[in-house]
């Protein structure tokens, strides 16, 4: 690390250096096999989700979770992590981001 970032969070915008260092530390819903070509949907493989189902008309996702992972003081993750993070991205949370450069990506989830 050629830099001391300001935090460790991999939300924070502004902050590259600690997405670059703690993006190995934290687990996704799903990531691209790095082995596959990533324009294709098969791409997309399960981490913390197992599986995932779109309703008919592609507007809702359902995700089910692992339910071996424990966060590193032994709580079993949930749905509720999961809100958690999604919370803070969308800014409906009370807790704020810094800078939530994620909030315009999502502009279109309700």
């Amino acid at each position: 690390m050629w830099d001391s970032p300001p935090n460790l969070s991999v939300l924070d915008g502004v902050n590259p250096l600690a997405a670059r260092t703690m993006m190995p530390v934290f687990n996704n819903l799903v990531m691209i096999d790095q082995h596959a070509k990533q324009s294709r949907l098969d791409a997309i493989v399960p981490d913390l989700a197992t599986a995932w189902t779109w309703n008919e008309d592609g507007t809702e996702v359902a995700f089910r979770l692992r339910h071996d992972v424990k966060w590193h003081d032994g709580r079993p993750f949930t749905a509720a992590d999961v809100k958690c993070t999604w919370d803070l991205i969308l800014d409906t949370a009370p807790e704020k981001l810094r800078v939530n450069t994620f909030k315009s990506w999502y502009k279109n989830l309700a």
